[in-house]
């Protein structure tokens, strides 16, 4: 809809336009501020990350450096005596042969055992976290009735600063102060801080 460069607020007596460019004005060194401290919490968390990652790259490499010698003399001996050696071979084929079945025997037991352990690990798991669960329980009920009472507080209170402006807009039209001569000066504060930070567009012209 457009607007009239002359058209008044009651409150200010300046225009939409007027009052969308002080605010502007007003509250550019507060956003300006807040997009630097915004920068450097980025540029802080990007360089812990990056040196972080150097540092686990840097010990990973010092690793694998450190013992890829030693593995791959131990792998080139072991070939040596494997291709040279017959014995040998004959020994490790025996070997797997006959403890095939106790290896078997042995896993079973291990895999058996374990699913006992976890069995009463899990056990365990699930009464501390059931503990734990009622804890966080007995903070969190009490702090989600007391934000929820607040909630409640604040949609009264906009409920009745709602019907308070319907009275009011009632009372303004009684005496012959239009609604919309009332919100001029509440559209320009809004639409100041909206152009500030790039919602919408700039209505100064609209």
């Amino acid at each position: 809809m457009q607007r009239e460069e002359g058209e008044k607020g009651p409150i200010t007596g300046r225009s939409v336009s007027d009052i969308e460019e002080t605010t502007a004005k007003k509250l550019e060194p507060v956003f300006t501020e807040f997009r630097k401290v915004l920068s450097h919490i980025y540029y802080w968390i990007s360089n812990l990350i990056t040196n972080i990652i150097g540092v686990i790259l840097g010990l990973y490499n010092k690793i694998r450096q450190f013992f890829q010698p030693v593995i791959k003399l131990i792998h080139e001996k072991f070939m040596i005596i494997w291709n040279n050696f017959p014995p040998f071979r004959w020994f490790v084929y025996f070997a797997m042969i006959f403890n095939a079945i106790p290896l078997t025997i042995f896993f079973a037991w291990g895999i058996f055992t374990l699913a006992i352990i976890l069995s009463i690990a899990g056990g365990g798991i699930i009464i501390t976290e059931g503990f734990f669960f009622l804890l966080g329980l007995s903070i969190f009920l009490p702090v989600a009735f007391v934000l929820s009472f607040i909630s409640f507080g604040f949609a009264l209170f906009l409920t009745l600063a709602w019907f308070g402006f319907k009275a009011g807009n009632t009372v303004s039209r009684s005496i012959g102060l239009t609604s919309k001569e009332m919100a001029v000066d509440v559209k320009g504060v809004v639409a100041g801080t909206m152009r500030l930070i790039g919602v919408g567009g700039d209505t100064r012209h609209a």
